[in-house]
């Protein structure tokens, strides 16, 4: 399949969607590397970015991280979210019925966007998981949810664009069929894939005209007796899911 190509926009759009919590700082080699460009256009990118001030340079180990500027804006964004809003409440209701941390992600180009979460009583887990963190999509059962609702030849290209990992699946057959059961039962299951020693579970979440806009996960420890049980608060879980409907 021929290899997609990327105007100079989608690029520098590209560029600053690499950085994140756990990355927040990248050379231009890595840029190149990671979005294989050549370095001269990663370099001439990188410049244009720094002299519209949305990302700044670290003169003194060569790297370059976003601006305080386009920190600010995304707070903004995120504050405004009224999808983020509405779900204030939901979250924290669900969290208090299954007694699970529960966060709710969006979908944007390969990645999951966690946007607002709830922790459980005592069960704190700002260092698994807080709001915007982004993962690929197959990382985590939420991300399924939302890959699982692509077609197959969009499937296919995120595949080929993203190569899946040996937390998740090797194989493009296998993870094609683990979607298309993901679909049909409409919810999701991972068990110590991307959280390490710990099980998620997700579920689509609609809006009023009944369009899937998120995933809403839970997450709970790794337990040998939950396990036994968690296929059970799937199916729970997914027909509490299926009754909610919110504004986005």
């Amino acid at each position: 399949m021929k290899k997609k190509t990327y105007s100079s926009l989608e690029n520098a759009l590209r560029i600053l969607d690499l950085f994140t919590m756990e990355k927040s700082e990248y050379s231009i080699r890595e840029i190149s590397d990671q979005l294989g460009i050549a370095y001269s256009t990663a370099h001439r990118l990188v410049k244009n970015l720094e002299d519209e001030g949305f990302i700044v340079k670290d003169s003194i180990l060569n790297s370059y991280r976003l601006s305080v500027s386009i920190l600010s804006l995304s707070s903004v964004v995120t504050a405004h979210t009224k999808l983020i809003s509405n779900s204030t409440y939901l979250l924290k209701k669900l969290s208090s019925q299954f007694k699970a941390t529960v966060q709710i992600g969006v979908m944007h180009r390969e990645h999951i966007y966690y946007i607002n979460k709830t922790d459980y009583e005592h069960l704190i887990m700002g260092y698994v998981t807080y709001i915007e963190r982004k993962v690929p999509l197959h990382y985590t059962s939420a991300g399924k949810i939302l890959l699982s609702q692509l077609s197959e030849e969009e499937i296919i290209n995120y595949s080929e664009q993203y190569l899946l990992t040996a937390t998740a699946f090797s194989n493009i057959e296998d993870f094609l069929v683990e979607l298309k059961h993901v679909k049909t039962n409409g919810y999701a299951i991972s068990a110590d894939e991307h959280y390490q020693d710990f099980n998620t579970v997700a579920a689509p979440l609609k809006n009023t005209s009944g369009h899937i806009i998120a995933a809403i996960e839970l997450i709970y420890p790794n337990d040998a007796k939950l396990l036994r049980t968690i296929e059970q608060r799937a199916k729970e879980f997914k027909k509490v899911c299926e009754k909610i409907r919110l504004n986005s």
